[in-house]
């Protein structure tokens, strides 16, 4: 939609762009809120959390494509400028996967379309694994999860030794949000208006982006070695500290403030990498109760 009728005049450039915005913003809610659900119902659960976990990885891994994108139609002026981003969508579309993957065994027993349930959970298995045991045992936890449900409603989230746990899910979901991520994703704009040009505020994007990738891969190792909690208010502190050292060097003018700026927003790319942004998944997807981590993690 937005490159097509990125030659039109300007008035229908501007109403079809809005429409094109529009319609990708709802698909890409949906998609947040389907593909977590997806793995958590497909992966075995010894892998649900470090690839839940993967999420900031493979975020960043996008931002980075996007940026090289970004970054090599510099040299090209007018339209043509932003229909090359655009058109570099189509390749990474997800369509040809999905497609290609299985629909959630879990959902099909839900719905009582029993008849396919095999033939998707086939799909998933190994040859040496027996399809029909899984589906079976699969059934029988569903079963079980859908009598105890019935005794837990939305409200035991909050109530008791719940509560605290509802608490820090919604907490950990917010994290994301307190050290700055999407003020990080536009860091190249916000470079261009303390007046950095247009070439270094992309280079310097995408050198954050590199140092929050090789953060990420660190913080696999000192989830463990550190802790959850210990990781996430460090890095948090050392990030408050930095933004807040943005904010008094925006007081003064020059050059020296605008590199300052740039390289605090790589420093606290890479900062975040390595406790808020991985940690705050992990610990939404631990720390709520068994019985009630379906209704916690969706008010989370």
């Amino acid at each position: 939609m937005l490159h097509l009728r990125s030659t039109g005049r300007n008035g229908d450039l501007s109403r079809v762009f809005f429409a094109g915005k529009l319609f990708q913003g709802i698909c890409i809610g949906i998609l947040l809120c389907v593909t977590q659900t997806y793995m958590s119902d497909v992966l075995l659960v010894v892998l649900r959390g470090p690839i839940i976990a993967f999420y900031p990885i493979f975020t960043l891994l996008g931002q980075l494509v996007g940026s090289i994108v970004v970054y090599t139609s510099l040299k090209h002026t007018g339209a043509q400028s932003y229909r090359i981003c655009f058109a570099s969508q189509w390749p990474f579309s997800a369509v040809p996967f999905v497609l290609a993957a299985p629909e959630s065994p879990t959902w099909l027993l839900r719905k009582g379309r029993t008849d396919k349930v095999l033939n998707a959970q086939r799909k998933l298995d190994t040859t040496h694994v027996n399809s029909q045991a899984v589906v079976d045992e699969l059934q029988a936890s569903i079963l079980a999860e859908d009598e105890e449900s019935a005794t837990h409603k939305y409200a035991d989230c909050f109530r008791g030794v719940n509560m605290r746990r509802t608490l820090i899910v919604a907490f950990a979901n917010v994290i994301p949000q307190m050290f700055g991520l999407q003020l990080l994703a536009n860091a190249s704009y916000f470079m261009q208006v303390v007046g950095m040009g247009a070439s270094n505020s992309l280079v310097f994007l995408i050198l954050g982006i590199g140092l929050g990738l090789i953060a990420n891969v660190i913080c696999l190792w000192a989830l463990n070695a550190f802790g959850r909690r210990f990781l996430i208010l460090l890095t948090l502190g050392i990030v408050m500290v930095l933004w807040l050292a943005i904010g008094i060097a925006g007081i003064f003018k020059g050059t020296v403030t605008i590199w300052y700026a740039a390289v605090s927003m790589m420093i606290i790319t890479m900062v975040s990498g390595l406790g808020p942004w991985f940690a705050s998944h992990v610990v939404a997807a631990e720390a709520s109760s068994l019985q009630l981590r379906a209704k916690t993690q969706g008010i989370g």
